[in-house]
């Protein structure tokens, strides 16, 4: 996981019992802002039904 803003200190706060979760939705983020197609589809959305550029 990464240290987040502040360095060797971290940043992150959360309920031990939510770390799992916290890690996975990490790593699926980390997979997914790279994916291209996921990235096309979510642009698309954001225009079509967010209004946003």
């Amino acid at each position: 996981m990464s240290k987040g803003r502040f360095g060797i200190y971290g940043g992150q706060y959360i309920a031990e019992t939510l770390m799992n979760e916290l890690i996975n939705l990490e790593e699926k983020y980390e997979f997914y802002k790279k994916d291209k197609e996921f990235n096309e589809e979510l642009n698309k959305l954001l225009n079509e039904y967010a209004g946003r550029p």
